[in-house]
């Protein structure tokens, strides 16, 4: 289904904030990016999904992989919470490696979910950048490092939604989830299963991570494939 007038209109005005969010003034950055968020909360609260008509779409994001990284497994959990969406670590036949592998499949309606999907490739964007110079000063080494300090910047990253998320509710804004969306999941995969995100060690590379993420900030969606799929990302 096409979005909507309405939503398009919504979206546009997304953008556009999201566009503020690349300014180097940190507050105006922060201010923009917590609109956007409000902005759609309060869309996505004013126009529910319609039950007899639910306009609901699913797609394959990123890559597959035998082994899901931590970092990817936060990023799926930090679109669920935050973005509307469900996701899902649905299995998948490798022909190619002749193995089963997992995928992320992100469900919900279509704006919703071309906005997780924006998001899902930023943070990825971000975690390789934020990575390599966490490496280049020497603050994590390593693969253990890596898997602690990509943990500290998506669950900053996450605390600095979370955050934002008390505040909409202040002001009455609160999201309980679409009952539809998550009953549409379910037909569709019987007998999910959640995968486990696993520990992290609270180390001096977590932390520099936490730091990191709570100074991230969402922007303009980075550029993607047709497919959604950027155009790297690493099993990190």
């Amino acid at each position: 289904h096409e979005v909507t007038p309405e939503t398009a209109k919504v979206l546009a005005r997304v953008r556009k904030l999201l566009a503020l969010a690349e300014s180097d003034n940190v507050h105006e950055a922060e201010t923009a990016m917590a609109a956007a968020h409000r902005l759609l909360l309060a869309h996505n609260l004013q126009h529910p999904a319609d039950p007899t008509r639910p306009d609901y779409i699913a797609r394959v994001v990123g890559k597959s992989s035998a082994a899901v990284a931590l970092s990817w497994k936060l990023v799926s959990g930090i679109l669920e919470q935050f973005f509307f969406v469900q996701c899902v670590w649905a299995t998948t036949y490798n022909v190619h490696r002749d193995r089963m592998e997992r995928e992320l499949e992100v469900i919900g309606r279509r704006h919703d979910v071309d906005m997780a999907i924006w998001v899902h490739d930023f943070l990825h964007a971000e975690c390789e950048r934020l990575w390599q110079r966490a490496r280049r000063e020497g603050l994590a080494r390593g693969r253990r490092g890596k898997r602690e300090y990509l943990a500290g910047v998506l669950l900053g990253f996450s605390d600095k939604l979370a955050a934002e998320q008390t505040r909409c509710a202040e002001r009455g804004l609160v999201w309980v989830g679409d009952a539809d969306l998550q009953h549409f999941t379910q037909r569709r995969f019987p007998s999910m299963g959640r995968l486990s995100a696993g520990g992290v060690r609270q180390t001096s590379a977590h932390e520099s991570g936490r730091e990191a993420g709570a100074g991230l900030t969402l922007r303009r969606p980075v550029e993607t494939h047709g497919s959604g799929t950027p155009k790297r990302l690493t099993n990190t």
